[in-house]
């Protein structure tokens, strides 16, 4: 297992440039400084009035010049006692890619990434991103944090200028609608008598209509919440967890071998419960990792492992942390096990059946007889010739009465 640190990195920029570089092939040599520039981030509109109750738009636009960019990650902060996150649409965005999309609980993220080595430059959408006022009076802001950053393509540098402003609305609550005019009561007949005519009753005088039914109260003192509605966050259809503050946990990824040293795409890795596919490069990259040990499974069509990783805490320098797990593939299952057994018992068997049937064992058994010197085996003394071979008393030459010439032997 190996261990790799990479500079630093801003919070989750690091795994937008991984899945970028990736794309790009670029590889890990390639790294983002970050350095003063002029690009800038606004949100349009920059002001405007809503009533409480209300749902309004507002369009993250980054702005590099002649620039060209092929990252951008936007973090937004706002009051979330007086607006509520509703959702992101990115379907108009000038960047195709997205690394990381999320909101509530008074903050949004949105980082995005131009694929296969595209670059924009110019005033450009980021995305769009839907709030709920819940406030009727006083004013809201929506700011940037700054941990948002603009990459220049040629050289992976961050060129935001840093300005954090971002818009101011009003908050209002609507006007309750007008009450309808009194009708006047008629005025009483005269009285028959001139003397002591009956005075005209006075007309009605409208007072302050109360607020219709249904109407919130026109006064701005006590604005109404929406406690319930700021919890639970609903109709939001990209909020997956609630955002991490910018900056905690850890950047961990993990690359997948097997035991010849080839990256493994599409495996499985798990670690803490968190499931991601490796990539081509066989990367597999996590964020918001506590420092500490942890277990780690790790799946393919090679096999599977367990192992055990140890991140240390690296959130003040935003460094990646690499680990290294290799596959080794296993087929050591009990039917393979018995198969080999009985393939090892039988090919045994069968020597020892060649051996005998070819005089393997007569071999051997006459090598040691020779080595006694002579054996007696119901049939008689035998010895032994050099080369070997049983010589019995049958087999043993005779004088011949003829010498080799064929003539007959003579005696003096």
């Amino acid at each position: 297992m190996k261990t790799k640190k990479y500079m630093q990195l801003p919070s989750k920029l690091g795994l937008v440039l991984v899945a970028l570089l990736a794309t790009i092939g670029l590889g890990s040599s390639l790294m983002p400084v970050q350095a003063a520039g002029n690009a800038t981030m606004s949100l349009s509109p920059s002001s405007g009035s809503y009533n409480n109750g209300t749902n309004f738009t507002v369009t993250i636009r980054e702005n590099s010049g002649a620039e060209t960019v092929n990252v951008v990650e936007a973090t937004l902060l706002y009051d979330q006692t007086k607006l509520q996150y509703l959702s992101t649409d990115s379907s108009t965005s000038a960047f195709d890619g997205s690394a990381s999309s999320s909101g509530g609980s008074g903050s949004v993220n949105i980082a995005r990434f131009k694929s296969a080595g595209a670059t924009v430059s110019g005033n450009q959408i980021l995305s769009n991103v839907t709030f709920k006022v819940l406030a009727g009076s006083g004013s809201t802001s929506i700011s940037f944090a700054n941990a948002s950053y603009i990459i220049r393509s040629t050289d992976s540098t961050d060129i935001w200028n840093h300005s954090l402003t971002g818009a101011s609305y009003s908050l209002t609550t609507p006007a309750p609608p007008p009450a309808p005019a009194p009708t006047p009561s008629p005025s009483p007949s005269p009285s028959p008598t001139p003397a002591a005519p009956s005075p005209a009753s006075p007309s009605p005088t409208p007072g302050t209509p109360p607020p219709a039914p249904g109407q919130p109260s026109p006064s701005p003192a006590n604005p109404p919440t929406d406690t319930a509605a700021q919890e639970a966050d609903p109709g939001n259809p990209v909020l997956v967890n609630k955002p991490v503050a910018s900056g905690s946990g850890n950047l961990v990824a993990i690359k997948v071998t097997d035991r010849k040293g080839k990256l493994l795409a599409n495996a499985t890795v798990t670690l803490d419960g968190q499931t991601v596919t490796s990539d081509d490069t066989g990367i597999a990259s996590f964020i918001n990792v506590v420092a500490g040990e942890h277990e780690v499974k790790v799946e393919s069509a090679s096999g599977s492992v367990q192992s055990k990783v140890t991140v240390v805490d690296g959130n003040t320098s935003g460094e990646i942390q690499e680990f290294e797990i290799t596959l080794v593939a296993s087929n050591t299952s009990p039917v393979w096990q018995i198969t080999s057994g009985v393939a090892i018992v039988l090919g045994l068997a069968g020597a020892a059946l060649f051996a005998w049937r070819h005089g393997l064992f007569r071999v051997l058994t006459n090598k040691r007889m020779h080595a006694a010197g002579t054996v007696s085996a119901g049939l008689g003394p035998q010895t032994f010739s050099p080369d070997h071979q049983v010589i019995t008393p049958d087999d043993k030459p005779s004088t011949s009465a003829n010498d080799s010439s064929g003539s007959p032997s003579s005696t003096s």
